[in-house]
């Protein structure tokens, strides 16, 4: 003998790659003398792994734009962030125009959108034109599509940087929890 022990086919066969037991199953039920359960059985374990195939593919390209995209979703939060901050300083220090209000809105706004961008897509900078047309309107899509999410609930409000790099709650009250009190003040009669 050459030294090698032969193992049973059924243990052979968890050791070969996915790809190679996709093949060999397909080959497999192109044959017409196969028997019933064979086929049943070779069919249901084909499409367990065509699944397994394309989940494994999804989070390669998944993980594959992540890390592609990630320092430039970083500065861009970074930036969303800071304009958040500014924009809330400015409120509490009792500033409450409707400009200001508009600019915090936008800058949560673009937090949401950088925070809960599909991962599954290229990522369509916030702050940068896009060179299509087709590219801005995407964008906008999902930039509406994000904030009425976050809006009606479904998804949390997207939190910003604080001054060392963590993404942290906010101390005493959210952006949003500041629109909504001066959006009340602005409508009450006694600040007109």
């Amino acid at each position: 003998m050459n030294g090698r022990v032969k193992c049973s086919s059924k243990f052979r066969n968890k050791n070969k790659p996915r790809s190679k037991r996709i093949r060999d199953l397909q080959r497999l039920l192109k044959k017409n003398s196969l028997p019933d359960e064979v086929r049943v059985a070779s069919k249901s374990t084909l499409e367990s792994l065509l699944e397994k195939k394309e989940i494994t593919s999804a989070k390669v390209s998944q993980k594959d734009l992540s890390k592609k995209y990630k320092m430039v979703k970083f500065f861009e939060k970074r930036k969303a962030s800071r304009a958040v901050a500014q924009a809330e300083k400015k409120v509490k220090g009792g500033d409450i125009s409707g400009g200001t209000l508009n600019k915090l809105r936008e800058a949560q706004e673009f937090l949401n959108y950088i925070e809960y961008f599909p991962r599954t897509q290229a990522y369509i900078s916030i702050y940068k034109q896009p060179a299509s047309e087709e590219a801005l309107k995407l964008r906008n899509k999902i930039l509406k599509s994000v904030n009425n999410m976050v809006a009606n609930k479904k998804l949390p409000q997207a939190l910003g940087w604080s001054k060392f790099g963590a993404s942290t709650a906010r101390s005493s009250e959210s952006s949003a929890q500041v629109l909504e009190k001066n959006e009340e003040r602005l409508t009450d009669d006694f600040f007109l």
